[in-house]
């Protein structure tokens, strides 16, 4: 039940008739995503902790994680790929901080930044706000970036989670594997019912970029 309060935000969607599946709200928040964030493709999920499965799961190679990661570790159980904590010879690198980025890769390697706590998370959405230059130098640098849209980003702290990249193919795997549709083998229905991002969400989200959905 929606109060009085936030009845009005919901407007567009009541209008439309589109609650979930990605929806024109949804489109609409990628699109804004994109063009704020500096990179080509944005995906968007409606439950953080499998957006983070199907991103590790897509990454191709041999993919290390920081040991207090935990979300990265307990993702390991529903993955068809084995984590490692050792960067030597790892083909990406899952980091927390923009601030180790510039840091941690070698020219062979491919940096995840996964945000996950809230100081991380409200700095780039401060990057966001603001349109400033340093978050495109920030998608120069990373290959791709999950940035969960919680820690205030929302009045809702389930906002799902953003997939931030310019790789088209992945981008393309990482929207089958939402679907549910698959690609190649069939994929479980454990790690995408929850995938598909609702209109709420999406307009909540929004909201927190100081953006109309119908700009």
């Amino acid at each position: 039940m929606v109060n009085g309060d936030h009845a009005d935000i919901f407007k567009p969607i009541w209008t439309s008739g589109w609650f979930t599946n990605h929806g024109p709200i949804a489109r609409r928040l990628e699109k804004e995503l994109t063009a704020r964030s500096g990179f080509r493709e944005c995906v968007l999920v409606g439950v953080e902790a499998i957006g983070v499965v199907m991103a590790l799961d897509c990454l191709i190679g041999k993919i290390c994680v920081p040991n207090h990661c935990s979300m990265t570790i307990n993702a390991q159980s529903f993955l068809n790929k084995t984590l490692c904590s050792d960067a030597r010879g790892a083909d990406w690198l899952v980091i927390r901080s923009s601030l180790e980025v510039t840091n941690k890769a070698t020219e062979r390697q491919k940096i995840a930044l996964y945000l996950s706590d809230a100081a991380s998370i409200q700095t780039y959405t401060a990057l966001l706000l603001k349109d400033e230059l340093s978050a495109k130098i920030l998608a120069q640098t990373a290959n791709l970036i999950l940035f969960p849209m919680r820690s205030g980003f929302t009045i809702d702290s389930q906002g799902g989670v953003a997939i931030l990249l310019s790789d088209a193919g992945l981008a393309a795997h990482l929207r089958n594997v939402r679907s549910s549709y698959g690609a190649g083998a069939p994929v479980s229905v454990g790690k995408t019912a929850n995938g598909r991002i609702s209109e709420a969400q999406c307009l909540l989200a929004l909201s927190g970029l100081n953006v109309s959905p119908g700009n």
